[in-house]
Order: C-alpha cells, then structure tokens, then sequence
C-alpha cells in the first residue's frame, strides 16, 4: 500500500480515510458487543484510503467501545461509646468483572486495523 498523506505538505501516521462508495457511517463499525469483535471492529470494506489528500471522513465520526464498571462499598457504623464508634467497611471494584477496551487500530497501512490490543485501567 502507498504512503497515507492527510495533506500534501506533509505526511501523517493517522491520515483521515475515504467512505467507500456505497457505504454509510452505520457501515464503518460492525455490530455485536466488543468482545466478540475484538479483531474486527471496523468493517474494512467501508473505509478506503485517501492517498495524498485529504478523506470524506469527518473528525471523531466513530465512537470507541464503550465503558462499563461497577464499584460497591457497603459500611456499617456502630457507636460504642458517645465519643468512639467501630465502622465495617467491605469494598469491591468492577464487581462484574467487565473489561474496558482501548480504541482500535486505526493505522489502514497496518495489518491489525481495526482490532483492539489493550485494555483500559487497572487490573479486573
């Protein structure tokens, strides 16, 4: 594949694509939840390389995969004395032990476009 340009005065690692023809926004994303499309979250065959101009696609027309935690804290204090108290406190993060990814790919001239490497945050 070519060199990607966004402009013709200077290269670009992360140049806007082309919509292909035929194709929508609705198109650029496949459907399903993440996790099942962890290797293929754009639909490559929407999107086309601009060569050394500019793309038809607008700034931040797709959105990332989206962010999900629960965090519980549950605390019981009992009053021992007028001036001391003993408290119970029981914390637990991301209790459904759902991941959070990191945007995809978006390099056209790499072989893993559109596929999700990391995780986003802390440790499940």
């Amino acid at each position: 594949m070519d060199d990607d340009f966004s402009g013709f005065l200077f290269g670009s690692t992360g140049p806007r694509p082309n919509i292909a023809p035929g194709s929508t926004h609705q198109d650029i994303t496949t459907d399903g939840p993440v996790n099942s499309r962890i290797t293929n979250y754009f639909n490559r065959s929407a999107l086309q390389s601009s060569g050394a101009q500019f793309g038809n696609l607008g700034r931040n027309v797709v959105d990332g995969p989206d962010q999900r935690r629960v965090d519980l804290s549950v605390s019981k204090r009992t009053r021992l004395t007028e001036r001391t108290s003993l408290e119970f406190r029981a914390e637990a993060y991301n209790i459904s032990n759902t991941p959070a990814f990191r945007n995809p790919d978006r390099d056209m001239s790499n072989a893993s476009f559109g596929t999700i490497t990391r995780t986003r945050g802390g440790p499940r």
